[in-house]
């Protein structure tokens, strides 16, 4: 092995899992090129990859459930287990409490907080099969005691009060504007007044005439969905959020993290 591979190597659970993904959304970006460029709804329609994620499948805890599931929150937990850091790394928790991760998946992003904030805790707020599979995620961690699940629809149920922090972590690129903004909305009457909300989320791809790896195309699929930081911004205005943040974060592709703060009322 040459010197780069083996450090790459180090790394094996994240590139098995960007070769899985990847080969698996490419027939759709091949076969369904032009509807992926013009027709969205054709394509999402026609496309197999958004088969995976069934979230009727995640509503009832069976074997069979479970395992469709956990096919891709092994993925997304994989990812998540390396942008985290990114996003930690700009983010002072000091003088937090609680965090509340919406759509917070496997739990890694909040066992990361706390890993780094040892006076913190967690809720993760998923559907009932993907917090029986984050239970299973953290259970050997150090960090297992601090993180509590709580099974619920964000589409319809209200998330948990008493929190001085909400996240959202590559959630809300999801879902069309006015659902996103939805969510938003319910997350700032849930928040404790003075705390913070924050955002980390992938941007637009602008490749300026570069070819883009193999990789990305795991990424291309959901092209249509990713949004500029300055939608969040303004939604978080519109609210009545003051400090609002927006940092640029690169990692394989744009990230963009916005904070903002809660009016004490």
């Amino acid at each position: 092995m040459t010197p780069d591979f083996r450090d790459a190597l180090a790394h094996r659970d994240l590139l098995e899992a960007k070769l899985w993904f990847a080969n698996l959304v490419a027939p759709d970006v091949h076969g369904l090129f032009a509807e992926l460029l013009s027709d969205i709804p054709q394509f999402m329609a026609r496309a197999q990859v958004f088969e995976l994620f069934r979230y009727d499948r995640c509503m009832e805890v069976t074997p069979e459930n479970l395992a469709a599931t956990a096919r891709w929150v092994g993925y997304t937990s994989t990812l998540t287990r390396y942008e985290a850091p990114a996003c930690l790394d700009r983010l002072n928790l000091a003088g937090h409490r609680t965090i509340l991760d919406v759509g917070g998946n496997s739990g890694e992003f909040a066992r990361q907080v706390c890993e780094r904030n040892p006076s913190m805790e967690a809720t993760v707020f998923d559907l009932p099969v993907v917090c029986a599979l984050g239970r299973r995620h953290v259970s050997g961690s150090p960090q297992a005691a601090r993180i509590t699940f709580k099974e619920g629809d964000f589409r319809r149920d209200r998330l948990p009060a008493g929190h001085d922090i909400i996240s959202f972590k590559s959630v809300l690129h999801d879902w069309p504007q006015d659902d996103a903004a939805t969510f938003m909305r319910e997350a700032a009457a849930a928040l404790e007044p003075g705390g913070r909300m924050v955002i980390f989320e992938r941007m637009p791809i602008e490749p300026a005439g570069t070819r883009l790896p193999y990789s990305m195309v795991a990424n291309l699929v959901f092209l249509p969905f990713f949004r500029k930081p300055d939608f969040y911004a303004v939604e978080l205005d519109k609210l009545g959020f003051i400090d609002i943040s927006v940092q640029s974060v690169g990692i394989e592709m744009p990230f963009a993290l916005i904070t903002a703060r809660k009016k004490w009322q």
